[in-house]
């Protein structure tokens, strides 16, 4: 399966900061609506499956530098649909959350320590992508993405498998499913 990052917008309610980002993440675990709506133009819609990984990432300040951190992962639990009626406004597309993959991370990872192991030459991942690209060099903040990272198949399981090992399975983060 391939697996995508998503840049949540600070410009978005429900987003703003990194703990309304993990409160909305928290609600797909205690209500039925697990809708993830998404606007126009941030994915090829032919490329996204069910079950795919997807990262949530919310842009952070950490130590006086700007990054991405991980807020949560989950897998897909539908392809895009589109909004049946057509209320959905800027946010003409969905997908589902498969919520029993859901997990929340209340601290957030650094999405550095992905592209480090991305950037290794030893872990031979073929794309060559920079995920936290959307920094702003001036320093003042984020200027977004315009779309999000994708990975194949091949890529995706070489980065999910170290993934799982070093942050899942070794308990690097706190999780947090309620």
């Amino acid at each position: 399966m391939q697996m995508r990052f998503i840049y949540l917008s600070t410009k978005i309610e429900g987003y703003e900061t990194k703990e309304n980002a993990i409160n909305s993440f928290k609600d797909y675990l205690r209500e039925s609506d697990d809708k993830f709506h998404i606007s126009e133009g941030k994915i090829d819609i032919s490329k996204f499956d069910e079950g795919e990984d997807i990262f949530f990432l919310h842009p952070q300040r950490v130590f006086g530098y700007y990054t991405y951190k991980i807020v949560a992962y989950c897998r897909a639990g539908s392809g895009i649909k589109k909004t049946a009626d057509n209320s959905g406004g800027l946010f003409p597309y969905y997908f589902k959350i498969n919520s029993d993959s859901l997990k929340i991370f209340v601290d957030g990872i650094d999405v550095k320590y992905i592209q480090n192991f991305i950037n290794d030459s030893n872990n031979d991942i073929s794309k060559n992508v920079n995920i936290v690209g959307a920094v702003k060099n001036n320093g003042n903040g984020f200027n977004g993405s315009s779309s999000w990272v994708y990975f194949d198949k091949q890529d995706s399981t070489k980065i999910m498998k170290w993934f799982r090992a070093v942050s899942l399975e070794e308990n690097i983060q706190v999780l947090c499913n309620i």
